[in-house]
């Protein structure tokens, strides 16, 4: 007689009791365990020759779900179930779901099972016992799926388990691989530094087989709902990723730390945690243990296209992130789990990754996943199909005929053709694939190929109505695909991810809009023009979007998305066979041969970034020397930068000095060279009224020969907070009569008041914060425009404000002082461009706030003046002084060091400060900006002026003005401190009238 073995928890003895006599009284033989499997070691062993024994397995699900014991029980009925090629020798499993217990709650591939709903009193339905004697699983009465069940060349992820069809029988194998190999019991496992422990499992297979399909949609939804268990003892799964390492392998552990472990988005920092990872090889076991403590709680990382460490991930990003896996791996108290993917044709490459060489022979385990069988294909077909309630019997034979030509790539190119035709079924319900449509369409191979060409073609036609020029759109879509695609020297390409941004100028060869077109179209997006029953979603490309803590899109401050873009499977790059004379053919023979045609335009623009680096690191005539001659020129020509990036001004100079170079070689063509470049200054130097001095000086620069330094700074704020009165205090600001002030003319026609707008208030300054020693002069501000060009700032305030302007320069000696006619627009760009030619992963540079301002400019005392209670001559620069213009930036000679030793904080120009103006508030406040809005436009200006009577030229004294408004007693000094986000801003109230 056959035997029923009946899985249940010890909470639902009692309905298992029940079940029991209920099943035995219709006939049928049950073996219940009562926990004589589940005591002591070699228990596994013992579980599988029970299961083993038995032709049914029957699992009793409440309120509990399927933990511990019971997963153990699942998973070994799971195995008899999937490993069998042959039907009727497949172990059926019957969930019964007790009062409480919901299908949704079942774990991954039991949830696959018909369950049968039961009290615990109620007589077993007739369905239920006849499947049993007849072992024969139940059958779904109804589809229980809606719309297209089949995933087309898109990967599978962790919400598409249900339709993870042909690959669960391997997804268990690979399973059993991780954890504790001895069948110890798990309640007893402590550490995770034993022998015979696997802490990584590395899923090794041929492109196309389906590595990331498997993990994400087979191994780590069944991770999650506590598979693991029986092997390692833990009960709570924290998954990390899964990530690709990309460019930079340390900044994506990071972010998928911070995801991970961090539950609330705005508190997440990706900055942060990677100056931690980068601060050495035990920061990731630190972290996790400190997240970790619980034996019971363990991390577990998927790191999918390993291959990229090798192919794409720089040096020393490399170098690092093998460091921190390797000695998490060897940590015997670190919790740390991780599975990896990559292709079988790049482990030969293992021996760039010295440190994991000893995890790897010891602690993690291989599985090879072979190309799909035809009886996998089969599953891939009638398993999505069944839960749609579709009909796939005319298209069956003939995709699994066709699939045996191309059983190396089968899988990808199945379940795109059943995509395809899912989109085109027929039928009175639309349930039907139709075989006529499949042949039609060109089979397997020529559906791909066919409908790739066509989304070209349609792409190209609505290019065409833009720019009135044909080719543009294939052509861009292609070049496009070519940026996606890691070339290689031996033919192993692979996929590479790049920014949203440099996909769009890719394709659009620098106009946004084209970009933007091909980019949405070959990410599946219809033709806004074509009729909505029109069918345009076939995708070749993934473009994922940067997220803010609301979900949000983020964008530049240009307006555009930020995100990434990724080809959407190696297929469309690979090739799948050879012709009669031996020349590879590819799965879509349009991009195959492109990129046959064009192998080096991923080398061309490593190179130019390479390049641009050393050159923007040089200085003097290396500087020179570092810029690309003609050949690379030549090479470079079809490669699309961002215009204001490094390449950029690497490419303008180098083909202003590609003229000269040539010109070397002839005494003539060097004067002729040299004497267009000087032409081109004087033009400059003639439009902007310099003197002629000034053209050496730019050859000078030029040649990076005396370029002005980055500002000279001090430091006002370091590590100990800092409180002071900001705000104008009648007791302390306000003028007051003195002895022969009748006298003075001046002082006469002018007294300064406080008004209520400029409350008194008490300000804590925390964080740690520089200024600039002296106002930004007119030689740092013009060697910034001829380096950085004349461009607007990225702020969102500045949109639509015209680029800064040169400075008014008659002399040499002008070079010295403070630069003038500079909007707050103005010195945003100046910062913008400081910050990336001086960058600083923890301080930013930029404008000082208001406080910070206000408590350089006052120090330590409790005067109008840093000085005293009264204005004097030859401490500031005002109408009553030696004014009235500007003077050198250096200050004057005086008896007393200003505070902090800044010169000119008050008096010589008015220096702008980041915050909107507005009234201040008499609360007090912690480290205050006051951020603008639509109500809030114009910005503060600090410290009065060279034409200002004295009482202006004071700490307390506030101005304002729009954020593009330019005269010639503005200018501005640096700060460099922490970034200015808008959670630290203090509030702000109505604005004060514009001065």
């Amino acid at each position: 007689m056959s035997e029923i073995f009946l899985s249940y928890s010890r909470n639902d003895d009692k309905a298992a009791n029940a079940l029991r006599e209920a099943l035995e009284a219709k006939g049928l033989q049950v073996f219940k365990d009562d926990m004589s499997l589940r005591a002591g070691d070699r228990w596994l062993g013992r579980l599988q020759t029970a299961v083993g024994h038995c032709d049914a397995f029957v699992v009793q699900v409440g309120r509990d779900g399927v933990q511990r014991w019971i997963g153990a029980e699942v998973e070994v009925a799971l195995i008899r179930h999937h490993q069998p090629h042959d039907e009727a020798e497949r172990l059926p499993i019957f969930p019964i779901l007790l009062p409480g217990a919901a299908p949704e709650n079942l774990p991954p591939f039991l949830a696959l099972f018909q369950a049968t709903p039961w009290d615990g009193v109620s007589a077993l339905p007739e369905p239920l016992i006849e499947a049993l004697r007849t072992r024969h699983a139940l059958k779904a009465t109804r589809p229980i799926f809606e719309g297209n069940p089949f995933r087309g060349l898109g990967a599978f992820t962790q919400e598409h388990t249900q339709q993870f069809f042909g690959r669960r029988s391997e997804t268990l194998a690979a399973l059993a691989l991780l954890g504790d190999a001895t069948e110890a019991d798990p309640t007893q496992l402590a550490g995770y530094g034993r022998s015979q422990y696997a802490r990584w499992l590395q899923v090794t297979g041929n492109s196309g087989a389906g590595k990331s399909s498997l993990v994400q949609a087979g191994l780590m939804p069944m991770i999650r709902s506590g598979a693991l268990w029986a092997r390692t003892g833990v009960e709570q799964w924290t998954l990390l990723g899964p990530m690709v390492p990309g460019q930079e392998p340390v900044e994506m552990l990071a972010e998928v730390l911070e995801r991970g472990l961090i539950d609330a988005p705005e508190r997440r920092d990706i900055g942060k945690r990677r100056a931690q990872l980068e601060r050495g090889e035990r920061e990731l076991a630190y972290a996790l243990r400190a997240y970790g403590s619980d034996q019971r709680r363990a991390f577990l990382l998927v790191i999918d296209q390993f291959e990229e460490l090798f192919t794409f991930a720089d040096e020393a990003g490399r170098n690092t992130f093998e460091a921190l896996l390797a000695h998490a791996l060897q940590d015997p108290g670190c919790p740390f789990f991780l599975i990896t993917t990559v292709r079988a044709d790049f482990l030969d490459r293992f021996d760039q990754l010295p440190r994991l060489g000893g995890p790897y022979n010891t602690t993690c385990r291989q599985y090879f996943l072979p190309s799909i069988s035809e009886q996998g294909l089969r599953e891939v077909i009638d398993g999505p199909a069944t839960l749609a309630g579709l009909d796939v019997s005319e298209v069956r034979t003939a995709i699994l005929e066709d699939a045996r030509e191309e059983m190396a790539g089968a899988l990808p190119l199945v379940e795109n053709a059943l995509s395809v035709l899912w989109e085109k079924r027929e039928g009175p319900e639309g349930k039907r694939l139709s075989g006529e449509k499949y042949r039609s369409l060109g089979k397997l191979a020529g559906i791909l190929a066919s409908q790739a060409d066509r989304l070209l073609t349609r792409i190209d036609a609505e290019i065409k109505l833009k720019v009135s020029a044909a080719g543009r759109g294939r052509q861009g879509a292609l070049e496009l695909l070519l940026r996606l695609t890691c070339v290689n020297d031996d033919g192993r390409n692979t996929r590479q991810r790049i920014s949203r941004r440099d996909a769009i100028l890719t394709a659009g060869a620098g106009r946004d809009d084209v970009g933007e077109h091909i980019v949405r179209r070959l990410s599946g997006h219809p033709d806004e023009n074509a009729p909505a029953m029109v069918h345009q979603g076939l995708r070749l490309i993934v473009v994922s979007a940067e997220r803010d803590a609301d979900g949000k899109p983020i964008k530049d401050g240009e307006g555009r998305l930020l995100g990434h873009v990724d080809l959407i499977h190696e297929t469309l790059i690979r090739a799948r066979g050879k012709d009669d004379k031996g020349k590879p053919l590819g799965y879509w023979p349009t991009l195959f041969d492109y990129i046959a045609a064009h192998p080096d335009r991923g080398d061309q623009l490593r190179r130019l970034k390479k390049q641009a680096l050393a050159w923007n690191k040089s200085r003097g005539l290396a500087r020179w020397w570092h810029l690309a001659g003609w050949t690379d020129l030549a090479a470079y020509r079809p490669l699309v930068v961002d215009p204001g990036s490094a390449e950029a001004r690497f490419l303008r100079w180098s083909r202003r000095a590609a003229v000269m170079h040539a010109g070397l070689w002839v005494l003539a063509g060097l004067g002729i060279a040299f004497g267009l470049y000087y032409q081109e200054l004087e033009r400059w130097a003639y439009k902007n009224d310099y003197p002629k001095a000034l053209i050496w000086l730019d050859i000078q620069w030029s040649l990076g020969i005396d370029t002005p330094p980055p500002p000279a700074l001090v430091d006002i704020v370091t590590d100990r907070p800092v409180t002071f009165a900001m705000g104008c205090d009648p007791k302390r600001d306000e003028d007051k009569p003195l002895d022969g002030e009748e006298s003075n003319p001046i002082s006469r026609r002018f007294k300064f008041n406080c008004s209520a707008s400029d409350a008194v208030h008490d300000v804590t300054l925390t964080k740690p914060y520089s200024l600039g020693k002296f106002e930004i002069s007119r030689r740092e501000y013009l060697f910034f425009l001829r380096n950085a060009g004349e461009k607007g700032s990225q702020r969102v305030e500045c949109r639509g404000v015209p680029a800064p302007v040169y400075p008014p320069i008659t002399s040499l000696e002008d070079l010295n002082l403070p630069a003038i006619e500079i909007s707050w627009c103005d010195a945003n760009v100046y910062l913008e461009w400081l910050n990336t030619r001086y960058p600083d992963s923890k301080t930013r540079w930029r404008l000082p706030t208001e406080a910070e301002w206000e408590y350089a400019a006052r120090g330590d005392t409790r005067k109008a003046y840093w000085w005293g209670a009264s204005y004097e001559e030859g401490y500031v620069n005002c109408v009553e002084g030696k004014g009235p213009w500007p003077v050198t930036q250096r200050g004057e000679k005086q008896d007393r060091e200003p505070p902090f030793g800044l010169y000119n904080m008050v008096g010589n120009v008015l220096e702008w400060v980041e915050d909107a103006g507005a009234p201040f508030d008499s609360a007090s406040q912690t480290d205050p900006v006051g951020r603008g809005d639509k109500d809030h436009l114009s910005r503060v200006l600090r410290g009065g002026a060279w034409f200002n009577l004295p009482g202006l030229c004071r700490a307390a004294s506030r101005d304002y003005y729009s954020p593009d408004y330019r005269d010639n007693f503005i200018g501005f000094r640096v700060c460099r401190g922490s970034p200015i986000e808008t959670r630290d801003a203090a509030p702000l109230g109505a604005e004060a009238p514009s001065r």
